[in-house]
């Protein structure tokens, strides 16, 4: 089950960054205080992006500060997709800190 939930997210934020940085759901104002708490940064990076300031523009900070965490759930255990060129990209945005970018 954890691969199909871990393909889903990749996909779907693959969409996100397709279609540009912006909130999928209309209550992202609600959710801003959550923006930073780890648990629920994967649901809001693939619904918030623009108003929890994950956009790609925003995740560009390589100096360890406050936006060099990982968004994505489990990324100390999904590390390989990191260099795996189908996803590091995306595993790169996701998991910033895990891939060693900060």
């Amino acid at each position: 089950m954890k691969p199909i939930f871990t393909i889903l997210i990749i996909f779907s934020t693959i969409s996100i960054m397709i279609y540009g940085c912006k909130d999928i759901l209309n209550e992202c104002r609600k959710y801003k205080d959550y923006c930073k708490i780890l648990s629920w940064r994967s649901f809001l990076f693939q619904n918030c992006q623009y108003t929890c300031r994950m956009c790609e523009d925003d995740l560009k900070n390589k100096d360890g500060g406050d936006d060099c965490d990982d968004i994505g759930e489990n990324c100390n255990s999904m590390k390989f997709y990191c260099k795996n060129p189908k996803y590091d990209n995306i595993a790169k945005k996701l998991c910033k800190r895990s891939c060693g970018l900060c």
